[in-house]
């Protein structure tokens, strides 16, 4: 499986998404998940504090899947493992949890469940602007210092916001914010349906190019959208709507005549669009079976055509 460098590792270029660890996927299902995508290659593993049964909201429940599975095969040293905090309560999504104080809570609560004792990434799972950056730079600066994480980064930031902070990280010599992650897909959707989430946008893009920020992208295959064009397969009307536009038209017709050529099918096609982007770009995949997991490392090794990305950039951002 293609991977990147990143904190004096190689890192695979498609991560495993726990999010219904604990909820629609159970612990059994999810341990065979998390020992077929190892045994494709891979070893970079995401989930976040509020992961798991979002049926009967609960806390942990992906986590402690993944802590459990980690201690039972006694190779949390060759994972890369990140998890996510500061989310808002899901029943009042404008209320910020990013003080010092919450966010202490939920990464503590996060290595409990986990059993483990220091994150490889954390990432902030959402963002309040209204709080100055310098207190949350500050806070985050003190894990790395404590040891408990290695770097950290932002999930759903502007990207001025991201700037910013790196601006008064530089100004007192600390790492800064070193990865960010956005909905960054080969198919553009209409909408993200909720106004917390962020895109890669062209500036955001160009953020990364400048400073080769990795990028963990998520919804990186659009909810599938491509594939089912691809297949032939039925499509559900919400599903049609939030894809419909020219440019995701244009991106179809390009991938069928490559797939009409075998060259790639859909999956390699919407992988490869962010693994081969001029920064390192990490694909963020998820599955409900193992068939497609077990095709993973297949998939991290496929490419493009010269210049495609570039033209593929041009009608996606």
């Amino acid at each position: 499986m293609l991977t990147h460098r990143l904190n004096g590792r190689d890192v695979s270029a498609i991560g495993l998404g726990t999010a219904h660890y604990g909820g629609l996927i159970q612990k059994s299902l999810a341990f065979d998940q998390m020992d077929a995508y190892v045994a494709a290659g891979g070893n970079l593993i995401d989930t976040a504090r509020v992961y798991g049964d979002f049926v009967t909201p609960k806390t942990g429940e992906s986590e402690k899947i993944v802590g459990q599975w980690m201690e039972e095969r006694g190779n949390r040293k060759k994972i890369f493992l990140y998890t996510k905090g500061g989310h808002p309560p899901f029943d009042c999504m404008s209320r910020s949890r990013l003080s010092p104080r919450e966010i202490s809570s939920d990464l503590h609560e996060s290595l409990a469940d986990l059993r483990c004792n220091h994150i490889d990434v954390y990432f902030l799972h959402r963002d309040d602007e209204s709080r100055p950056v310098e207190e949350i730079v500050d806070t985050l600066e003190g894990f790395v210092a404590e040891g408990l994480i290695r770097m950290y980064g932002v999930s759903n930031w502007k990207t001025e916001r991201i700037l910013e902070a790196n601006r008064y990280a530089g100004s007192r010599g600390y790492h800064g914010i070193g990865a960010n992650q956005p909905q960054f897909s080969l198919m553009k959707p209409n909408s993200l349906g909720d106004p917390t989430l962020v895109r890669m946008d062209r500036a955001m893009h160009d953020m990364h190019c400048r400073l080769s920020m990795p990028c963990f992208c998520f919804s990186s295959q659009a909810e599938g959208i491509l594939s089912k064009k691809l297949s032939g397969m039925p499509v559900r009307g919400d599903l049609e709507s939030k894809y419909a536009s020219e440019a995701n038209s244009a991106i179809l017709e390009k991938i069928k005549a490559l797939a009409a050529k075998g060259v790639l099918d859909a999956d390699e096609a919407s992988v490869a669009f962010l693994t081969c982007q001029p920064f390192p770009c990490f694909a963020l995949c998820g599955s409900f079976g193992l068939d497609r997991i077990r095709t993973w490392g297949r998939l991290g090794n496929a490419g493009l055509p010269d210049g495609l990305v570039d033209e593929l950039n041009s009608l996606t951002l």
